[in-house]
């Protein structure tokens, strides 16, 4: 997962004129920023995430864990009939199981 994940946010987020190493230095401090902001906003506070380090910086440092977290749990879970049931009800309602609904819908798309 890594190894397409890293590329692309590198690809995508790094401006034309900056090192990959002063770039990832910047994304450094605004994961401190993200994590600050995680301790006194909660994680589902939108307005941080307008600024395109942070989203770098939670793609990078928390997106994957968030990810293999996920899928851990749901191959943990995978068989048990009453999970079964849950996932393949016409209508899924659910908020978020771990970090959020991308790394669920990854999670789900590499185990099914």
């Amino acid at each position: 997962m890594y190894d397409l994940l890293i590329p692309g946010v590198l690809e995508q987020f790094t401006p034309a004129a900056t090192t990959e190493r002063g770039f990832l230095e910047q994304v450094q401090q605004a994961d401190i920023r993200l994590v600050e902001h995680f301790r006194t906003h909660g994680p589902v506070s939108p307005e941080i995430y307008t600024d395109p380090l942070i989203r770098a910086a939670y793609l990078l440092r928390h997106l994957g864990h968030y990810t293999l977290q996920m899928d851990d749990l749901l191959t943990a879970f995978d068989g048990r009939p009453e999970v079964v049931a849950m996932l393949y009800r016409p209508r899924l309602r659910l908020a978020a199981l771990c970090g959020g609904p991308c790394p669920e819908a990854i999670a789900l798309s590499c185990l099914w």
